[in-house]
């Protein structure tokens, strides 16, 4: 997999961002707040996009064959300990 450093670049920006809010007039802050964010917003869905594509991230469902209201012992293996 190729490194981008969306992720990188999107915290850089973030950082200049608090830099500029400190230092600069507010128009230009609101001028330049909704870019970055909507940049920051875009690289982190976009990692967590393409980490969801690949191919050894997905769990197998090898193991259970059967669903989950077949398993007649699941009933004693967590006692339910509320009072009624």
């Amino acid at each position: 997999m190729k490194k981008t450093f969306k992720r990188e670049l999107g915290l850089v920006m973030f950082l200049w961002l608090v830099y500029i809010t400190e230092t600069k007039e507010i128009q230009l802050v609101s001028t330049l707040a909704p870019p970055i964010f909507l940049y920051i917003a875009f690289a982190m869905g976009a990692d967590v996009y393409s980490k969801l594509q690949q191919p050894g991230s997905r769990p197998s469902n090898r193991r259970w064959t059967e669903r989950g209201s077949e398993h007649a012992s699941r009933e004693d293996e967590q006692p339910d300990d509320r009072q009624l």
